[in-house]
Formats: C-alpha cells, structure tokens, sequence
C-alpha cells in the first residue's frame, strides 16, 4: 500500500492516510479524473461492508492529500451522525477543519500554499470547493496547464469533456449559468470544470 500511496501523496502524509484506511475499514479508490468532483465518500451500504473514499488520479500530490482529508471528514461525520446532518453542514465543517489543523504546517504543505490553506479554514463558513484553493495548488500540477471555468471570461463559447458546447453566463456562487447551444438549454457548471475555449471556426 506504501508503495502506490507513494505515488500521490507528500511522503510525511503517508502514515496518517495509510493508519486512517485501516482504522476505519476503509476502501481508497484512485479513480479517472472527473469533471464535476475530485473525491467523494461513500458509507457502508448493501454489498459494501466498509467505507470507501475515491480520489481523481490527475491531482498533485498536495491536491490529493487535501481532497483525502474532506473525504476522510465526511466518514468521521458520518460514524458520529449517519444520515441525520447535512453532507457539508456544520458538523462536516469543523471536522474538516479540525483534521485539516494538523497538516497545515510545511511538514505536508510547501510554505507558498499556506497562506491560502489557512485563509480557507478560517472562514465562518468553510465551502465544499474552493476556487482560490484550486488556484493556489494548480502552480503544482505536472503536464499542461489545465483551463477551468472560472478562467474565461462571461459569454465565451466552450466545450466541456463529453463534448457539449456552452456560452458561459453569469456567475451563482460556485457555479455558472451557461447556455448549451445545440439545446439552448441552461445549465449550472462548476466553475471549476475543465473546459476547452472554442474559437469561432470551432463552434
């Protein structure tokens, strides 16, 4: 397990992920990169005895080990309350902050994110996505510079991984109401969906 975890986390994370996994019954799944999430959480239910986490297998390696944490606090909720509080209510705020405490140093983190790390968690009200966080960790990511939404300006026309092509509109809070134009249908994107920009001869 060291070994593959190795592969995706910083090397001071390792022990805490790996103890975490065991302690809680916990199944890690290391999924295909998704447009509209970077991890999830899922309880013990029907056939599944145990409580399974998956992560996107395209994050850099502090990406993924925060994107771990939210998870990992969603289980804790979970074992304390079930289904009875809301999945990024208070209960799941401070837990997530309370777990996030202790990695916010640069034993996990290069210095250059923590000022971003600390801001976030110490919003009255922390969000399920951050656009900021996001920004601060992408200077990390290997390969090409990915575009997100967030990144183009209102009324440009883009393309999302399955091929539907949008004109981006206005902003609701962490989402935009975007027209898809076979359709004319509106839809909300994340902002933090990959998009691909389209110039007018590929529209």
């Amino acid at each position: 397990m060291r070994e593959t975890l190795a592969k995706y986390l910083p090397e001071n994370s390792i022990d805490f992920v790996m103890d975490f996994i065991v302690n809680n019954n916990t199944q890690l799944n290391i999924k295909y990169n998704r447009i509209t999430k970077y991890g999830d959480y899922r309880p013990p239910q029907g056939k599944y005895a145990y409580h399974r986490i998956s992560i996107n297998y395209g994050l850099n390696q502090y990406h993924f080990f925060l994107t771990f944490l939210h998870e990992a606090a969603h289980l804790i909720i979970w074992n304390k309350y079930k289904n009875t509080v809301s999945s990024h209510g208070i209960e799941w705020q401070e837990e997530y902050r309370k777990l996030a405490r202790n990695f916010l140093n640069e034993n996990y983190f290069p210095k250059d994110l923590l000022p971003a790390l600390k801001e976030y968690f110490s919003q009255r009200k922390i969000k399920a996505s951050s656009s900021s966080i996001v920004s601060a960790m992408r200077k990390y990511d290997t390969g090409k510079q990915k575009l997100l939404l967030d990144d183009i300006p209102e009324n440009s026309v883009f393309r999302i991984h399955n091929g539907m092509t949008f004109k981006k509109g206005k902003k609701l809070r962490t989402r935009y109401l975007c027209q898809e134009l076979h359709s004319g249908r509106q839809y909300r994107v994340s902002g933090l969906a990959e998009v691909k920009l389209l110039q007018e001869h590929e529209r």
